[in-house]
């Protein structure tokens, strides 16, 4: 049950209500992962909410798999640096006034720590092995024109 307190002006109950954060940075070096929360907001009941705000298109009622993911990685990388598990992470869609939420619990968090571990591990494989990467043949275009002559005297 919620508890709601009374404010005695809506310049404290802003305040009460009003990002921790903007963008703030979480990473983790043992994880070798960096991203950035665009707000850290304090919820009426004391908890934590993370949003990453979207100027793109929105792709129906649902959330994508990539935001997912970005968005459970944020917990991630939150939880581990300040120590605090967020209750909420959502993407807030600027352009049509619309925010997706997911509930962070731990389970979440094992999600997103394997997700990265995953990534690693592909990126490892990919990397150890020349057969792996695409060879393109470079064609440089032909600056002889553009490019003065210099005469020294």
């Amino acid at each position: 049950m919620v508890t709601w307190k009374i404010y005695k002006s809506k310049y404290q109950a802003w305040n009460s209500v009003a990002p921790k954060y903007a963008e703030k940075w979480v990473k983790s070096n043992d994880y070798a992962i960096i991203g950035i929360v665009d707000a850290v907001c304090n919820d009426f009941d004391g908890g934590t909410t993370l949003l990453d705000y979207k100027t793109s298109k929105r792709y129906g009622p649902y959330l994508p798999e990539d935001y997912y993911r970005q968005l459970i990685i944020y917990a991630f990388l939150y939880t581990l640096e300040m120590g605090d598990m967020p209750n909420f992470v959502g993407v807030n869609y600027l352009r049509f006034d619309d925010t997706f939420f997911v509930k962070v619990n731990q389970g979440v968090l094992d999600e997103a720590k394997e997700t990265i571990k995953y990534v690693h591990n592909c990126l490892k494989d990919r990397m150890e092995v020349e057969e792996n990467y695409e060879l393109k043949k470079l064609v440089m275009p032909d600056l002889s024109d553009k490019i003065p002559e210099v005469t020294g005297k």
